[in-house]
């Protein structure tokens, strides 16, 4: 039998010591706050360092931009982090000006717009369920921003209301606001690994005001952010640690997210049972889809319970299972009523 291939993973490192290469340049030896590790360069899929790190060899940045890695260095009391990736690269395909055509053309901007915050709405019905006619196919980019704005209000008022921190505000200086920073951060690192792998341009976005961080990373993260805050509500509320701890809970919460990046999920555009790190990849692949007109839609893959009927015509697969002469569909309702979602398709 042929051995699988490792898969990629992101690494979170704290308060980074030191990096070196070994081996022929082809692995990197990491020392950090709490630990060291080695990882060949093949596995690795993004790197976030979070607080203050030493001096960094530039030409273990330049290797890593060569294999594609992205690097992002978040600290908790500085607004915009620092964004590290290769740049584009020759796309005989050229989506790169088709995505920037879409941008400028009003009619595909709003409709990219609505259905991020649409899934993102549905995500978040976790915790808060929202009213069917907050975001319509019609309204405006500015008109959606503001639903966004009053859906966040409520929705992280009722967020640390539950958890018992009725002081705290997501835009407040407090320790699950730092966490939910860092496992943003984190998450959005292996986004834009795969925006600037798909030649999409990670500066252009469609929902966000553009500025100078990377807009369509948060755009194609805010479906999935609401699945990945509960990530961070579960940890604090069976966290034994101390809520002022925040590198103890920082670190036990990136160890829940790799845990879910790992995990099963059914997902109805493709029909498909893949992993939540194959649905971060899969939106990406989705835009590009939408943008070179491989689809007539930009259907975002989110966790989903069987709908039955058509096939979605969405454009792309993800690398995952498909349907076929197994259990299939029995797995797929399975993991459909695990993660009791609510069919966005």
């Amino acid at each position: 039998m042929a051995q699988k291939t490792p898969a990629k993973c992101p690494l979170w490192l704290p308060y980074l010591q030191s990096m070196e290469l070994k081996s022929g340049k082809k692995v990197i030896v990491f020392s950090y706050n709490g630990g060291q590790c080695e990882y060949p360069l093949d596995q690795i899929l993004s790197i976030m360092l979070y607080g203050d790190s030493e001096k960094v060899d530039i030409n273990i940045l330049e290797m890593l931009g060569r294999k594609g890695i992205p690097v992002v260095i978040h600290r908790r009391n500085l607004a915009n982090s620092i964004w590290i990736h290769s740049g584009h690269r020759g796309d005989i395909r050229d989506v790169l000006t088709k995505q920037i055509l879409f941008r400028t053309n009003l009619h595909k901007r709003k409709h990219i717009a609505y259905k991020l915050l649409s899934a993102k709405l549905r995500s978040s019905e976790w915790l808060l369920q929202s009213r069917s006619d907050m975001v319509r196919p019609k309204m405006g980019i500015d008109d959606l921003r503001v639903q966004e704005a009053i859906h966040a209000r409520m929705y992280w008022g009722k967020y640390f209301d539950t958890l018992g921190f009725h002081e705290y505000t997501r835009r407040g200086d407090n320790v699950i606001r730092a966490v939910l920073d860092a496992s943003s951060k984190f998450l959005c690192a292996i986004i834009l690994r795969w925006i600037c792998y798909h030649h999409l341009s990670p500066f252009h976005g469609f929902l966000h005001e553009p500025t100078d961080y990377p807009a369509l990373v948060y755009d194609l993260y805010e479906p999935f952010r609401p699945l990945f805050d509960k990530v961070v509500f579960d940890a604090v509320q069976d966290s034994n640690l101390l809520i002022g701890d925040n590198i103890k809970l920082s670190a036990t919460v990136i160890e829940k997210i790799k845990t879910k990046l790992d995990s099963k999920v059914y997902t109805e555009p493709t029909r498909q049972i893949v992993t939540y790190h194959e649905l971060l990849h899969g939106v990406c692949l989705a835009l590009r889809a939408y943008v070179i007109g491989e689809a007539s839609q930009f259907i975002v893959p989110l966790p989903s319970s069987p709908a039955g009927g058509r096939p979605k015509k969405a454009g792309y697969k993800l690398y995952g299972r498909e349907a076929g002469r197994t259990d299939f569909w029995t797995e797929a309702r399975f993991y459909g009523e695990k993660e009791k979602v609510v069919s966005l398709y």
